[in-house]
């Protein structure tokens, strides 16, 4: 979705949030949060306000300062605050051009267009929206039952078709980790995942002759 150096740390135009680790739609099925998780990681370090580039501006010719410039920005930013929509900032150059790469799996922004024309309900930049958008986009792409897969184990095979659309996974041009370190960040994620959508259990005070029993509610 997007080309060049992600992650977290250089440049001076925004002291980011820290990274959020987990995808929180809660439409998703826990293996599909997890499998976003694992693909933000190295996209994003899980940041849903990343631009890409990280504002060192790298190939980024006049035209797309000129670019940036127009949208209120001097220079192209670390990260951004405004959810209500892509931000379509140029943050640096890739063979392909310039791109436009943001957010936690580093929509470019004619991707996230052509999602949004398919998907009323995705309604802004936020969080939840993108955690949304690249579900929709992984079940677009992938050939066959992402879930299923998912829930046979097949999560080597499942990371290697997508790396032409997420290119830090194993395989993918960017080869910055491998089948194992991939599965590993997903079951760690999925824990996590299955974890917080477990209900609490919270006391309560039930009322008995005897005086004041615990109970719990469940």
């Amino acid at each position: 979705t997007g080309g060049g150096q992600r992650g977290t740390g250089g440049g001076t135009d925004a002291r980011p949030e820290p990274p959020n680790t987990l995808a929180s739609a809660k439409e998703i099925p826990p293996e599909g949060r997890a499998l976003l998780d694992a693909i933000a990681q190295k996209e994003s370090n899980g940041r849903y306000d990343i631009i890409v580039g990280m504002g060192k501006e790298q190939g980024l010719t006049e035209e797309d300062k000129a670019a940036n410039r127009a949208k209120g920005y001097d220079k192209a930013p670390v990260a951004f605050t405004d959810f209500s929509k892509h931000p379509g900032i140029r943050g640096m150059r890739t063979r392909r051009g310039f791109s436009t790469a943001a957010g936690r799996y580093q929509f470019t922004e004619s991707t996230w267009n052509a999602l949004k024309e398919k998907h009323s309900d995705l309604t802004d930049f936020s969080p939840e929206n993108q955690d949304k958008a690249a579900w929709y986009l992984i079940q677009e792409r992938y050939k066959g039952d992402v879930l299923k897969d998912l829930q046979e184990g097949k999560v080597a095979e499942v990371g290697r078709q997508l790396n032409r659309t997420w290119t830090s996974l194993a395989g993918g041009v960017e080869t910055s980790q491998s089948d194992k370190g991939f599965a590993s960040l997903y079951q760690k994620s999925l824990e996590k995942q299955v974890a917080s959508t477990q209900a609490p259990v919270t006391p309560v005070l039930t009322p008995s002759d005897t005086g004041t029993q615990i109970g719990v509610a469940s």
